[in-house]
């Protein structure tokens, strides 16, 4: 009976070992620490925008355009009569000064015309014995005038001086003529009238060389010409003093001249302010 007890024991311990080596093991899911639910950033509740109003746009206003002011078109300025204004108010301001100097060997603008004015200096410049001559006109002749002008004279030598051809021929070189001549003659202050033709010396109309002190003889030193030429007789001012009255009976007419002479050296004779007033006949 012990023997059969365990034999089937045995057999039943076997049958056991049979079914548990046949069953697998059972696998051991490893536990895995779970995580925690990821957090979600949480996204804003997408509003949806409020559209702002559209405002009704302003109609834009077409911008007033500033209105160019219409330029007067200028006038094309009249050249003529600027000029002539010009002129005018220039001959006035001439005969102002004319008045001047002819109320001083009682004449006046009543009588005559202003026919001449130079606007700037004429210079004779000589160097050597000899002598020139710078013409006022292109061939006017004048018969009864008074002519103005301040002389300058410079020179070196010992004879020299300034003058003014009148009542000449048409040919200055050559022609007839009358030569008013202040001189520097050896520190004298002289002054002369000659009857010239073909380039020489004819006669001397004063009958002399005369002598004044109202001639400033000074080296650089300025004369006042004033010469009234009228019914055959030549009035002389040098300096406001009446130096004497010359008959001029060969010619009584002809053109006009500034002149200048020396013997030696060099010499300079600057005439300003000139100007020729006509008288009437």
């Amino acid at each position: 009976m012990k023997s059969l007890s365990r034999l089937f024991l045995t057999a039943l311990l076997s049958v056991l070992l049979m079914l548990t080596a046949c069953t697998p093991a059972a696998t051991e899911t490893p536990t895995e620490t779970p995580l925690p639910p990821p957090t979600e950033t949480p996204v804003p509740p997408t509003e949806t925008p409020t559209a702002t109003p559209t405002e009704t746009p302003t109609p834009t206003e077409t911008p007033t355009e500033t209105p160019t002011a219409t330029n007067t078109p200028t006038e094309t300025p009249d050249l003529a009569a600027t000029a002539a204004f010009e002129s005018t108010q220039a001959a006035e301001e001439a005969i102002a000064i004319v008045a001047e100097q002819l109320e001083k060997v009682n004449l006046t603008t009543d009588n005559g015309a202003l026919a001449w004015v130079e606007a700037g200096p004429i210079t004779i410049n000589l160097r050597g014995p000899g002598g020139s001559y710078e013409p006022i006109d292109d061939g006017i002749v004048y018969s009864t005038y008074v002519l103005h002008s301040n002389v300058t004279w410079e020179s070196t030598s010992g004879f020299s001086g300034c003058g003014v051809i009148f009542h000449s021929e048409d040919n200055l070189s050559e022609g007839q003529q009358y030569q008013f001549f202040t001189i520097r003659l050896s520190g004298l202050p002289a002054w002369d009238v000659e009857l010239w033709r073909y380039g020489r010396w004819q006669s001397t109309t004063t009958g002399e060389v005369k002598v004044n002190s109202a001639i400033n003889q000074e080296n650089g030193a300025v004369n006042e010409y004033l010469l009234v030429v009228q019914d055959g007789i030549m009035a002389i001012y040098v300096n406001g003093t009446r130096l004497s009255n010359v008959i001029i009976s060969t010619r009584n007419e002809g053109r006009i001249a500034f002149y200048g002479s020396q013997d030696s050296g060099d010499t300079s004779c600057v005439f300003e302010d000139n100007w020729i007033w006509t008288l009437g006949e």
